[in-house]
């Protein structure tokens, strides 16, 4: 079985969710996996995925600061974790 890249767009408003988002990842039962997470925000990243990422090299984290209203759409920002996904699988 090939690699497995979990890929999710999020934004500085969302950060309250991201640990039960290490946690679904972290119950995943494949063996070859990674998360990546490609991140808007207005005025801080999120320091839980910060953390981790510097923890867990399974964990790709790309932070983009963007202007208040000016935030990518979620189609661009997961094509965009597409790119940097290194998986045989997207999911």
């Amino acid at each position: 079985r090939g690699r497995v890249s979990m890929v999710t767009p999020t934004m500085w408003c969302r950060q309250k969710y991201h640990e039960a988002l290490w946690a679904c990842f972290e119950s995943q039962t494949c063996p070859d996996k990674e998360l990546v997470v490609l991140e808007t925000y207005e005025t801080s990243p999120s320091a839980f995925l910060r953390k981790k990422a510097r923890e867990d090299s399974r964990l790709v984290h790309v932070c983009i600061r963007v202007a208040p209203g000016k935030d990518f759409s979620v189609g661009l920002k997961r094509n965009m974790t597409l790119h940097l996904a290194s998986g045989e699988y997207i999911v």
